[in-house]
């Protein structure tokens, strides 16, 4: 999922020690769908030992298996593909709409992510607080970066028409409490 024309560059044809890890939950913005494949690279020293590893470590562990509707899934959904240039679009209208409002964000090449920094320092209390208004993000907290919050742009259009006079009202009203 690479944005503006991009293209995906192997680190595998560089780095000899490269694992490459594809899910079809990112491919098909179906989180929690746990399929996919991971490669390692030609060149991987000692890829054998490695190989054992990998599959002893999935098969000891339910956490990344499959579920079966998945499995019998997968000669249909191999095929499927998301629309990259709608996302690209409504990244740009996000992205444009929220610096304008005055939140600091940079532009994301490759991934269904915003992460502005957040208007006031604890970005679970500026979430708890849009979420009031019904405008759902991630806090920065859990996902290492406490300044910040997480939008999704696998949200419709009508639900971005919807959350960013929010983004704008909360954002002053947090500034004007906190100053």
């Amino acid at each position: 999922m690479i944005f503006d024309g991009h293209r995906f560059a192997t680190p595998a044809a560089h780095y000899p020690h490269s694992l490459l890890c594809h899910t079809y939950s990112k491919q098909l913005l179906a989180p929690g769908q746990r399929l996919g494949w991971l490669a390692m690279a030609p060149s991987m020293p000692d890829k054998n030992t490695m190989r054992l590893a990998l599959m002893t470590c999935a098969i000891s562990s339910a956490i990344g298996a499959p579920d079966s509707i998945m499995q019998y899934a997968l000669p249909e959904i191999h095929a499927l593909s998301i629309d990259i240039g709608r996302l690209q679009r409504r990244r740009d209208r996000m992205v444009e709409a929220l610096r304008e409002m005055g939140y600091e964000l940079h532009v994301p090449e490759a991934t269904f992510y915003l992460l502005p920094r957040s208007p006031v320092p604890d970005s679970r209390t500026f979430a708890t607080r849009l979420a009031q208004r019904d405008v759902f993000v991630l806090p920065g907290r859990a996902v290492e970066m406490p300044a910040h919050f997480r939008i999704s742009l696998t949200a419709t259009d009508d639900m971005i028409d919807r959350a960013l006079p929010v983004f704008a009202e909360i954002r002053e009203e947090m500034l004007i409490a906190g100053s």
